[in-house]
């Protein structure tokens, strides 16, 4: 009696098994996905120019270049409040004095200063450069870019841009392809960038003759860009 429990048990067994084997299990969906960049520039008027002036100064002796580095860069900061500066939108850093022992100036002292201005009209700007570039002021330009008011706005409009371009990318590639562009997978947004400087304004040694006869020429505009990467899924 036991006997046949037993093996009544394992026809039992054995028939589920071959029902589980037998039975076809649903396929797993594949997912389609298609990764794009977008990228966007917005162009805008900048609100201010920050410049920034280096003072420099060589001598055998040390005090000889000291006092020739404190006369120019007063003569700097003069030059500037009578260009319109407010003092409070000045300001003077990074001072320093150094004796190379090797290279053309082997023995003798440098001192360097540097005097850094916000301009809050940026179309007096170049009138800004050549008031305090002189033979006896500063002379040269470490630092020149644009700042705005409303940052968050443009970027804003940049990044909103950037997604709108890399659909427009997905979408062509897609319909090319026969398929369809369906939900966002993933963003990855690269760090936006500025793009302000003029050409040549980066520490430049200025040149003196006809100084006084034109402006140095500043087109102050700006550029605010941003870049993502997007996966979007693909359908039929």
């Amino acid at each position: 009696m036991k006997l046949k429990s037993c093996t009544l048990f394992l026809v039992i067994s054995l028939s589920v098994l071959a029902f589980s084997c037998g039975q076809k299990l649903p396929e797993e969906k594949t997912l389609r996905t298609i990764t794009v960049s977008g990228n966007s520039q917005v162009k805008t008027v900048p609100d201010f120019v920050n410049i920034t002036f280096s003072v420099k100064t060589i001598d055998r002796s040390v005090t000889a270049a000291t006092e020739n580095n404190a006369l120019y860069t007063n003569n700097a900061l003069s030059a500037l409040k009578e260009a319109g500066i407010n003092s409070n939108d000045i300001s003077t850093n990074d001072y320093r004095i150094s004796q190379p022992t090797y290279g053309d100036y082997a023995g003798r002292y440098i001192v360097q200063n540097s005097i850094t201005v916000q301009v809050r009209n940026p179309d007096n700007a170049g009138k800004v450069i050549d008031s305090a570039i002189g033979p006896t002021k500063a002379n040269g330009i470490d630092e020149y870019y644009y700042t705005i008011k409303d940052n968050d706005e443009v970027l804003r409009q940049a990044r909103s841009n950037a997604v709108q371009n890399a659909y427009e990318t997905a979408n062509l590639y897609a319909s090319v392809s026969g398929c369809k562009v369906g939900k966002v997978i993933s963003i990855y947004e690269y760090d936006g960038y500025y793009s302000s400087s003029p050409a040549g304004m980066r520490a430049t040694p200025p040149v003196y003759a006809d100084l006084a006869v034109t402006q140095t020429p500043i087109n102050a505009n700006m550029c605010v860009s941003a870049k993502v990467d997007i996966t979007y899924e693909l359908t039929d």
